[in-house]
């Protein structure tokens, strides 16, 4: 970290520099608020990857980030870091540990190269003596910091400067920006810089030096940058194939960085200059893989070996000259993007694409899929972005056979064979997108949520085949057999979570909607005890109206019983979806998939139902998520 410097007075850009940075923190103020906080605060300079303090840390100093982004993260009881937000220009950092004295809490690490200003235990004293509304600001800060936990909003922070980086050669980043522009600028202000801009606004001269440590070019740079990004919502930084000076500048500002990559390119090595040198900041800036593919691209393939060689936090699939990816890359990174999450219920699952369809009658967009069990098979022709119309008929003709009818004669690990089901699938997948397609090659970025067996654990699959995937997220234990992946053996989902909004809500997503399939009334029984088993298979003999004993049969105990502990879950798993769809389907089966077209419907007519009395802000923030540019 550089060494802390008086603030200079004279020196008026950082003056300037200042007092917007106080008044976006601290409200209105006067001139002797400003020369009183001069007297007090240090300038404060942290490289990209550099840590200004560590958890456990005793020493008592607040600061306020004025240009930058950094990072916080906390150590658990086992080690494991996690990532609990970003601080932006106008937060303080370490106001708790100044306020009760104790060690610091949380490391927090630069992001990129950032500017603060500290303020010391006593001069803090001082302020809050002279100007006690200070307190008040501060204490809003901490409020709102704690506050996603309380509620549904996510802790992640978009970010506030993208390069857009060409990673393949030929890969024009100006091209693409010219189209991604309209996008992005449906939600906020937002700047584009590149070269040219840069050298208007500066100089030759100044952008012919490349970042370097305390450089007079450096700093022209990262003030320029700094401003356009005060001043407005968002700026792209749009860089170049070759490694000029202006390329590093872009990453070494960006808070995010997006890969353009021609997905026909011959040669799937990235260009060299595409994984800059930046110690460990590769580990801290989100790293997107966005793939362009040709107009006429029916569904992405290979996109595993695009990943194998280049290791992204995220990728998109976008086509050439159609705006439904640009504005899906758009939303994503404004935070704005829509999630859909599928629960499972087996043949009730249907009711999936009753509200696929109703969502696309309202022009209401989903950007990010998943499920689990059934929902995860609903969820795959979602995320294959086809019409609900189409949906509809390609999962008719897959579970036209009753697939979970081929009952195993000897039931030594599950009483269904499960090659139907296999078969429904696997040819289902195969007939939607013509080959055997791997998790990663949807147009919407899709998870699947499995259990594995043998090491008791809830597992997220967003990579590897598709229709194992799917078949492992299904495999209701005792009724269907396991699915080994890598050596394990993978049951149904729903065992540990059968509406995994938790799972969307760590997506990048501003809203998310689910549909839940859980029954709701429970039937109350009129017996004491349950009959012997002559006496309901005699039973079962009479009509239904007449019957006596209205149990459910031992496959229903089977797979509900594989849902009893997430269904624990079910209330927070609700809670987290700004939009759930719980759709009424009386006293259908879980395996009643004869009933298709009457379970499609139940779930069309419930969605609309949902739709047309949603408040009318939230409806607002749907529909016009899908409106074009």
């Amino acid at each position: 970290m550089a060494l802390q410097q008086h603030l200079d007075v004279e020196s008026v850009v950082k003056l300037s520099w200042l007092r917007d940075t106080l008044q976006s923190a601290f409200g209105v103020f006067d001139e002797s608020f400003l020369q009183f906080m001069l007297k007090h605060l240090r300038w404060v300079h942290v490289k990209s990857g550099e840590v200004l303090f560590r958890q456990g840390d005793s020493r008592q100093t607040v600061y306020l980030v004025v240009s930058g982004r950094l990072r916080v993260l906390r150590q658990d009881e086992l080690g494991e870091t996690h990532v609990l937000g970003d601080m932006r220009r106008g937060e303080t950092l370490g106001e708790m540990a100044l306020i009760t004295g104790e060690p610091r809490t949380a490391t927090i690490v630069a992001v990129r190269d950032s500017v603060l200003v500290s303020l010391s235990r006593s001069g803090y004293e001082q302020v809050i003596s002279s100007y006690p509304l200070v307190s008040m600001r501060v204490a809003r800060f901490i409020i709102e910091r704690i506050r996603p936990t309380l509620s549904k909003q996510r802790s992640w922070a978009r970010p506030s400067t993208v390069a857009v980086v060409p990673a393949t050669a030929g890969a024009a980043s100006a091209e693409f920006i010219d189209r991604l522009m309209p996008c992005l600028q449906r939600y906020g202000t937002v700047a584009r810089l590149d070269a040219a801009a840069a050298v208007q606004a500066l100089g030759a001269g100044v952008l012919a030096q490349p970042p370097g440590d305390d450089t007079e070019a450096a700093d022209t740079v990262s003030r320029w940058i700094d401003r356009m990004e005060a001043e407005n919502d968002m700026v792209v930084l749009v860089g170049e194939e070759a490694k000029t000076p202006w390329a590093e500048y872009c990453t070494h500002h960006a808070d995010e960085v997006v890969f353009l990559a021609d997905a026909n390119a011959a040669d799937r090595k990235l260009l060299d200059k595409a994984m800059p040198d930046q110690g460990d900041i590769g580990s801290m800036r989100h790293r997107t893989l966005v793939l362009v593919h040709p107009g006429q691209t029916a569904f992405p393939r290979g996109t595993a070996a695009w990943l194998a060689s280049f290791p992204v936090d995220a990728h998109l699939h976008v086509r050439a000259g159609c705006d439904a990816g640009l504005s899906r890359l758009a939303r994503t990174l404004f935070g704005t993007a829509i999630g859909l999450v599928f629960g499972g219920g087996g043949a009730r699952g249907f009711a999936h694409l009753g509200v696929l369809r109703a969502l696309e009658e309202a022009g209401i967009p989903v950007d990010f899929v998943g499920g689990a069990s059934i929902g995860a098979v609903m969820a795959t022709y979602a995320a294959f972005d086809t019409s609900a119309a189409e949906a509809i008929e390609h999962v008719r003709k897959a579970f036209a056979k009753n697939p979970t009818g081929d009952v195993n004669i000897f039931p030594l690990i599950s009483l269904i064979g499960g090659k139907r089901l296999r078969k429904s699938v696997d040819r289902g997948i195969l007939d939607l997108a013509g080959f055997d397609a791997d998790v990663e090659d949807t147009w919407k970025p899709l998870f699947c949520v499995a259990s594995n067996y043998s090491r008791a654990s809830e597992v997220v699959l967003r990579r590897g085949s598709l229709a194992k995937s799917v078949r492992a997220s299904v495999a209701i234990p005792a009724a269907l057999p396991p699915v080994v992946m890598d050596g394990d053996l993978m049951i149904d989902g729903g065992t540990f979570n059968n509406f995994p909004t938790d799972v969307m809500a760590g997506q990048r997503v501003g809203l998310i909607l689910g549909c839940d399939l859980s029954r709701g009334s429970v039937h109350k029984l009129e017996i004491d005890e349950v009959p012997s088993g002559w006496a309901l298979m005699l039973d079962r003999l009479r009509p239904k109206r007449s019957r006596r004993y209205h149990l459910p049969a031992l496959s229903s105990i089977i797979l509900n019983v594989s849902i009893m502990h997430s269904q624990a879950r079910l209330k927070a798993a609700r809670a987290t979806a700004d939009v759930c769809f719980t759709p009424d389907l009386g006293r259908i089966g879980m395996l009643n998939w004869k009933a298709f077209d009457h379970i499609v419907e139940l779930g069309y007519q419930h969605a609309r139902e949902v739709l047309a009395t949603l408040p009318e802000e939230t409806l607002q923030r749907l529909v016009a998520a899908g409106k074009p540019v």
